[in-house]
């Protein structure tokens, strides 16, 4: 009772017909997990979920508008998930610094295997934002997320460094988490161990301690946080008190940025591209010229290739067909049945070309590193690296379109070129920059390194919108850049010093 004599009353207790209808939109929120967890947002359908939880789809539009809507709901909800545990897991950290890098390994990377909906869905679409016509359902909740977090990070003064130094950090650790646990299968397949097998788990955690362990005892005995705009684009107050104001700002503009009108110089620059192309139409025959000691045959299969490459970047080995192929290039699809039987031999000659011209071009990157200064070398093989992942992304996009999906062949075509290409590059790099460790962990950095520099490339345009930056912008590639050596620079010192 209140002084005046009147009953206390608390919030009102929801009606029949509410209980009835928030249960009715929890079961197809949980359908609509199962389904988005298994297919990219835009293989997934309304239909799908309905057959999932058992109703009929227009059931399911009834409750949520459209698929957006719905995928939306599902990404708040894991995000908020994942949040809250993160808070959990940092708490009752009081050993010292390594040991507490250890717990904090343990207890995400436990969570993460435990909990892998948000990290499949992460890797089944990451590679696939610019498929969509709007912006990705979904994207305002992650940015939010990584300004949250930040703001958790740079409130507790745990560490003192640098709030961009920090974000980096984090960011780096993001994708290796997600990579590891998105796409177990590969990563699993490459290490010849089952992703089930708790090796695997110990793998990913060793890999978390050895490579950022350097770069959080940096972080951690770091002099001061320096001043200055932050990455976020907003003072630190902003990012500590007004991140619901940057995601509005940030809303917007990734609206631009994923809007692609037939006036922008980013069309304009299409349409020039393939009046230049070597492709000449004639009555539905394809013809190209054809080079010094080259048949036609030979010049056709070429430009077949240089057409499905363009299509396997843009759309996972399931969803592309040769169908698509054909229209890319402007060619009767039956035609590519000539030269390839199957979409399997076609995929594993693009697969082929791509990972032989980006074995080459390490090759030469690496063989250049022969500057006295261990630094010199580090920054120059991160900008070449870069600088032709960027000019030449085929490689890495395809990879991430793939690699959260491999689950769903009994042989990917292509694979062995893949594992060739790691193991070579591992002996390759042993060879050039001997260093007095064991295999695996300078296989851990490489395997390290080479994810993040596939996923911020590969998927670009994800990676970018969280950030809020341009995706092929001076700003982003910078931001990659420093990422890589903040964080394997001070990893790769450790394979020559004892970093405990």
């Amino acid at each position: 009772m209140t002084p005046s004599g009147r009953k206390k009353t608390g919030p009102a207790k929801p009606s029949k017909r509410q209980q009835k209808t928030e249960a009715t939109r929890k079961r197809i929120t949980d359908a609509a997990r199962q389904v988005f967890t298994n297919y990219p947002y835009d293989a997934a359908s309304i239909r799908m979920i309905g057959q999932e939880g058992g109703f009929n789809h227009s059931f399911v539009r009834y409750h949520f508008k459209s698929k957006a809507k719905l995928f939306e709901s599902v990404a708040k909800s894991l995000i908020g998930e994942y949040y809250q545990a993160s808070g959990e897991m940092v708490m009752e950290l009081n050993g010292p610094l390594y040991e507490n890098t250890k717990t904090l390994a343990e207890r995400f990377v436990g969570y993460a295997f435990d909990n892998p909906d948000a990290f499949y869905i992460m890797m089944l679409n990451m590679g696939a934002v610019d498929n969509v016509k709007d912006a990705f359902p979904g994207m305002e909740h992650l940015r939010g997320f990584h300004e949250d977090t930040l703001a958790l990070f740079a409130a507790s003064g745990y560490f003192k460094a640098d709030i961009k130094d920090i974000s980096q950090v984090f960011f780096c650790s993001s994708i290796l988490l997600a990579n590891c646990v998105g796409a177990a299968n590969f990563f699993g397949k490459v290490l010849d161990i089952s992703p089930n097998d708790p090796e695997y788990r110990e793998w990913v955690k060793d890999l978390f301690v050895f490579v950022l362990y350097p770069s959080v005892k940096r972080l951690f005995f770091a002099k001061s946080r320096k001043s200055g705009p932050d990455p976020l684009g907003a003072g630190k107050g902003a990012l500590l008190h007004s991140a619901s104001a940057v995601r509005k700002r940030i809303k917007g503009a990734a609206k631009n940025v994923m809007s692609l009108g037939p006036t922008s110089p980013a069309f304009k620059k299409l349409l020039a591209d393939i009046e230049k192309s070597a492709l000449r139409i004639r009555k539905g025959r394809i013809t190209t010229r054809v080079r010094r000691g080259e048949t036609k045959g030979q010049a056709t299969r070429r430009r077949i290739i240089a057409v499905a490459r363009r299509v396997f970047s843009k759309y996972p080995y399931n969803a592309a067909s040769i169908r698509m192929i054909g229209e890319e290039g402007g060619f009767d699809f039956t035609l590519l049945y000539h030269y390839f039987p199957k979409k399997a031999e076609l995929f594993e000659a693009v697969t082929s070309q791509l990972l032989g011209e980006f074995r080459t071009a390490v090759t030469e990157i690496i063989k250049d590193l022969d500057s006295p200064s261990m630094h010199e070398n580090m920054t120059r093989f991160v900008d070449k690296t870069l600088d032709y992942s960027f000019e030449n992304p085929d490689v890495m996009m395809g990879c991430m379109q793939n690699i959260a999906q491999l689950d769903k062949f009994e042989d990917m075509p292509g694979f062995e070129h893949l594992t060739r290409f790691l193991l070579e590059s591992l002996e390759l790099f042993k060879e050039y920059m001997p260093l007095p460790e064991s295999d695996e962990r300078v296989r851990m950095w490489l395997y390290g390194f080479g994810t993040v520099v596939f996923s911020c490339v590969g998927a670009a345009s994800y990676h970018a919108q969280v950030l809020g930056m341009e995706p092929k912008g001076p700003e982003y590639r910078q931001w990659v850049k420093d990422t890589l050596m903040n964080v394997f620079y001070p990893c790769m010192k450790s394979l020559l010093f004892s970093d405990k």
